[in-house]
């Protein structure tokens, strides 16, 4: 109880700028400040699931939530609900808190069950105020989506340690994983291979066909769980000029790291990456160096995942972003950042 009030404290202090003016800037503010608004009133008003904002265009409306994940704004009908005389600016500032506390406490959840409780609250705070998540996501981009897929990924992992361990929390597994699917597609898309390598990593290692389908049946479910946002979204795909998404500044190859070119804010990112790199190199060689199981899947699976995300953030990877075409539908190859960030916050804590 102590550290679970202990990271509230900090988290609300780290966010009070946000808490008492909210965003100010950021590039897709434009578009979050008045989706966040007027989801918040339909749903305020009795309509569970907006998919249509009915205000939006003077009047007209727009199909924004046909095709974009609407559970990141469900956060913002919980700050409108909570403070209906704050200004949309605030109220913005206070989801984006709630987003920050929760990434926190769903990464306490996971490292908790590989360290102390004390380690696992300096890698919560560690996780929470990451300068991808924090920096770029929140006050640079105003990403609230992929801000968002922060809170389920170490949910999944953590899920996927304690079900190994004999635990039975394969409704908590679908949960998170659908939850992921239900806040942003893209990250979505990037994470599933990492977490069904990481599966198999506890498969292999227990020779366990019932963990196998413990895990296949928890992933089925999640499908199921966001299939009322999937099937209206790829059903109506055809109706909208979905291929702006991935052209102009959007294709993939104008972001790869290394490439011999800087793209818009793309020096910045790879500014946050080798920051998260170089506390990864300070930390795994001496965690592998003195933990006592070096064969451990969260041991192995670490540096194989950092590796894989450079890989695929540079050039060397236009081969498989090649011939794998829905992969070059996440826009920007640094989206692998939340998953190194994971990564690179489990290794530190791993050292503490």
């Amino acid at each position: 109880k102590t550290c679970v009030a202990l990271l509230f404290l900090l988290v609300t202090l780290g966010c009070l700028p946000l808490l008492m003016y909210g965003p100010q800037t950021g590039h897709d503010l434009d578009l979050v400040l008045p989706w966040a608004q007027l989801f918040s009133d339909q749903v305020q008003a009795g309509e569970a699931y907006p998919r249509w904002l009915m205000d939006m265009y003077g009047g007209v409306g727009g199909p924004v939530f046909f095709y974009y994940p609407p559970l990141p704004f469900y956060f913002t009908t919980l700050a409108s609900a909570a403070c209906t005389q704050c200004s949309p600016f605030v109220q913005l500032g206070m989801a984006e808190w709630l987003v920050v506390l929760a990434s926190a406490y769903s990464f306490y959840f996971f490292a908790a069950f590989h360290v102390s409780r004390l380690a696992a609250l300096v890698g919560a705070l560690v996780y929470a105020f990451t300068p991808y998540h924090f920096a770029s996501d929140l006050l640079l981009r105003q990403a609230l989506g992929e801000a968002s897929s922060y809170i389920w990924i170490p949910l999944v992992f953590g899920c996927l340690d304690r079900i190994a361990e004999g635990r039975r929390l394969e409704a908590a597994l679908a949960l998170s994983f659908g939850f992921l699917m239900l806040t942003n597609v893209p990250v979505t898309l990037l994470s599933s291979p990492f977490f069904l390598l990481y599966a198999m990593f506890y498969v292999i290692r227990a020779r366990s066909h019932r963990l196998f389908l413990q895990y296949t049946i928890a992933c089925l479910a999640a499908i199921l769980l966001a299939a009322c946002y999937l099937l209206p979204a790829i059903l109506t795909l055809d109706f909208i000029a979905s291929g702006k998404l991935w052209t102009g500044d959007f294709e993939y190859q104008n972001w790869f790291f290394l490439d011999g070119e800087t793209y818009s804010n793309e020096a910045h990112f790879f500014g946050v990456a080798l920051i998260a790199l170089g506390l990864f190199v300070l930390s795994w060689p001496a965690v592998f160096l003195f933990v006592s199981d070096r064969k451990a899947p969260i041991i192995l699976f670490l540096p194989l995942l950092v590796a894989s995300c450079w890989f695929l953030m540079t050039p060397l990877s236009g081969v498989i972003w090649e011939v794998i075409p829905v992969l070059q539908k996440v826009q920007f190859p640094w989206r692998l950042l939340v998953l190194h960030d994971w990564a690179i916050v489990t290794a530190f804590t791993l050292l503490i």
